[in-house]
């Protein structure tokens, strides 16, 4: 029976994280969440609470969020469709303290008509922050959703520098 490990960050209400102890299986802001999509995947896992195998994730989203970090180098085990894996590979792109439209995501992926499939690709993005999904925003400088909700995404942009939106 496989096994994950869950651990939470508290940070504007917390961040849940999910690991199998060698890759980052699943983030998000809503426990019951990730805890869903996690028996999804893995019906007959067992989910026990050990923040020490999520020990270097904590330590980096530590790092970031007092803004001693750019990027995260966690090992992440990614579940989507082929689209998907490729708007969040291209959302991994986005420089620390710059945002992207939806519209130039889906230009970069060949096909500005795309936009809408990018920006529900984007809520369906399994590890925020690792891939940092803040960054994408909609046209005019709106902010646009995110999955923890717009003012964590404006908390997250003002800490990366990020103009008003």
């Amino acid at each position: 029976m496989k096994k994950l490990y869950l651990a939470t960050y508290e940070w504007e209400g917390g961040i849940c994280l999910a690991s199998d102890g060698k890759t980052l299986q699943a983030a998000g802001f809503d426990p019951d969440r990730v805890v869903s999509r996690l028996r999804k995947h893995f019906p007959r896992c067992r989910i026990e609470w050990n923040p020490a195998k999520l020990e270097t994730v904590l330590r980096q989203l530590e790092e970031y969020l007092q803004g001693e970090r750019k990027a995260f180098d966690v090992p992440v085990h990614l579940r989507g469709t082929r689209f998907q894996l490729r708007v969040w590979n291209e959302i991994r792109k986005i420089p620390y303290g710059q945002t992207e439209t939806y519209g130039n995501i889906a230009k970069a992926l060949g096909d500005v008509r795309l936009s809408r499939a990018v920006g529900r690709a984007v809520g369906t993005n399994p590890v925020p922050l690792i891939i940092p999904c803040h960054r994408v925003v909609g046209t005019r400088d709106r902010l646009g959703g995110y999955l923890g909700g717009p003012a964590v995404k404006k908390r997250l942009l003002e800490l990366e520098g990020v103009g008003s939106l």
